[in-house]
């Protein structure tokens, strides 16, 4: 027998992170990634920094936006979807002042937003991906996405006949 505790993900768009217990052991899942080390804060001149940060909400990528936001001569690229309610949907909505990792912040950089790219299927694409599981049909939990998004997939799903269940932070799901 094994628990999978759900400790956060819907709502909270960095990744999601669970913790599975088990007869012989813990072991938390963080879904993150890696954003790189300090040298590029120290950039002076040109510099590309690539960071998967889940919208600029934490790691490396507030660091590189402390140290470069307020330069005129910058530019931060994003590509995809930023959600409401993070740091990277602020800047591609024009906020101009913040505090990040604890320094005031005004925003000269340009910020530039390349739409149409994500990682992640749409409603029908995962809709249809999941209508080909046989029945018995597993458990449905939705656990990554924007409350309204998640709210709408769980409508759609339970609308195919398909129940789906959105885990709250801290419930446990036994299997």
């Amino acid at each position: 027998m094994a628990t999978l505790t759900f400790l956060g993900g819907v709502g909270q768009v960095t990744g999601s992170c669970y913790l599975l217990e088990t007869a012989s052991g813990r072991i938390l899942l963080e879904c993150g990634i890696y954003q790189g080390g300090r040298e590029a804060d120290k950039v002076e001149g040109g510099a590309v920094i690539i960071a998967g940060s889940g919208m600029c909400t934490g790691g490396r990528i507030r660091h590189h936006l402390k140290y470069n936001l307020w330069r005129r001569n910058a530019h931060v690229v994003f590509v995809g979807f930023q959600a409401q309610g993070t740091l990277g949907r602020e800047l591609v909505d024009g906020r101009k002042d913040f505090k990040i990792v604890g320094s005031e912040i005004r925003v000269e950089a340009s910020i530039h937003t390349l739409g149409g790219f994500s990682a992640h299927a749409d409603q029908s694409q995962l809709l249809a991906w999941a209508m080909a599981f046989e029945y018995p049909r597993p458990e449905l939990y939705l656990v990554h996405g924007e409350p309204a998004a998640a709210m709408s997939l769980k409508t759609s799903f339970q609308r195919s006949g398909w129940p789906a269940t959105i885990p709250q932070p801290g419930q446990q799901i036994d299997f």
